[in-house]
């Protein structure tokens, strides 16, 4: 009797196997807060993987969001950070009126190379390749060989100060503050392509194609359409240079998100917004497409991305944020 009982589970135990009902896959939450434990001074995701940089610490981000501690932070203050791979490179203050770039591979944290320059009031880094960086300066462009540490080119802007840049299709686009503009330089050819003039103070850039978002004073944004420029001014009376310069076209501030606070363009042209308390994806005309709302006030500026979530950073903790 007992092993016929046996002999019918045996018989039956593909069909309940069939029935079964598999544990549903665990939704991840909107919003993933990883804390740091010390204050961050710069961090930069490439989309795969990330870097952060404390008073004490260097951490590299990995995918699933972990951080690995891999060395200790540089003894000069991080002005700003950029990854590309494996390499980091860390523009720092040195001490005496100079500045430096430290080249590291972030899987080990051993540094690769540093090279120290003049003091320039650079500001801005980001790779041009494997082999190349542009800095930004508060006057021109700078494109530096990480092989030797050499300036290989070094573009002027032609007067005012410059802030932040943005890469797109080889060419830099960097924001003028001082004076207003847009500088246009061609980092194949190492030269100024052209010098567009704005009324408005620009603090930093992004780029959509031939849209231009600039951020003004008090982190307002404004927007340009390079591809649809007024003619170029008739000559001003003295003393008012900037009489007719191009105005940018003010974003509306969203009946029910508020005014934009920070903007991110990501490599496939996708546009990301924070407002005070949340985060949105905008299309093309710049309304929200898909939001999540925050159970706080947006606890500080975008860094990068890590696989689909925006990355932003507060002064001790990376929130990595869904709004696909």
């Amino acid at each position: 009797m007992k092993a016929s009982l046996i002999a019918w589970i045996l018989l039956l135990s593909p069909a309940l196997a069939q029935d079964a009902v598999e544990p549903a896959p665990v939704e991840e939450a909107a919003v993933i807060v990883v804390p740091v434990g010390s204050l961050i001074s710069q961090a930069a995701m490439d989309g795969a993987t990330g870097v952060v940089v404390t008073a004490k610490d260097l951490y590299r981000v990995d995918a699933e969001r972990a951080l690995h501690r891999v060395a200790d932070a540089p003894a000069s203050p991080c002005i700003d950070a950029a990854r590309r791979g494996e390499r980091v490179v860390l523009l720092l203050r040195a001490k005496e009126r100079r500045e430096a770039l430290l080249l590291l591979d972030i899987a080990s944290g051993e540094p690769i190379a540093r090279y120290e320059f003049e003091a320039r009031a650079r500001r801005d880094v980001g790779f041009i390749d494997d082999e190349r960086v542009w800095v930004l300066t508060g006057r021109d462009c700078e494109i530096i060989a990480l092989e030797s540490g050499e300036v290989v080119h070094r573009m002027e802007a032609g007067g005012g100060v410059l802030m932040a840049g943005f890469l797109q299709d080889g060419k830099l686009y960097g924001a003028r503050e001082y004076a207003g503009g847009i500088a246009v330089f061609d980092l194949a050819t190492g030269t100024l392509d052209e010098m567009i003039d704005t009324r408005d103070w620009l603090f930093g850039i992004q780029m959509v194609g031939t849209l231009a978002i600039g951020m003004t004073a008090g982190h307002g944004y404004v927007t340009f359409d390079l591809s649809d420029r007024p003619p170029p001014p008739e000559p001003v009376p003295e003393g008012n240079p900037i009489h007719d310069d191009w105005k940018g076209t003010q974003m509306p501030v969203d009946e029910e998100l508020g005014a934009v606070r920070g903007l991110l363009v990501r490599a496939d042209s996708a546009i990301f917004a924070t407002f005070p308390d949340a985060v949105a994806r905008l299309g093309p005309d710049l309304a929200p497409i898909a939001v999540e709302r925050l159970s706080e006030r947006v606890p500080g500026p975008m860094v990068g991305f890590l696989g689909d979530r925006v990355v932003l950073r507060s002064d001790d903790a990376l929130y990595f944020v869904s709004v696909e």
